[in-house]
């Protein structure tokens, strides 16, 4: 799954758990045009979690989703 860190409504966090709590094997990968210190609001990471910033370029994100996966 990948979601942004700060939505409108829900964070990524959320949304995440959510997903998780029927599909506990979902994958996550986030992304975020906020420094960190604007995150922490929105909920902890998961340990290990990838955080993309944006603008993010094709290849890293192609990159990092093939980790997940092969995660």
């Amino acid at each position: 799954m990948l979601t942004d860190v700060i939505m409108p409504g829900m964070s990524g966090v959320e949304l995440i758990e959510r997903i998780r709590r029927i599909r506990p094997e979902v994958r996550s990968l986030y992304l975020t045009g906020y420094a960190e210190e604007q995150l922490a609001p929105h909920g902890v990471l998961d340990h290990g979690c990838h955080l993309l910033e944006k603008p993010v370029r094709v290849e890293v994100l192609a990159r990092e989703v093939r980790r997940a996966l092969d995660r």
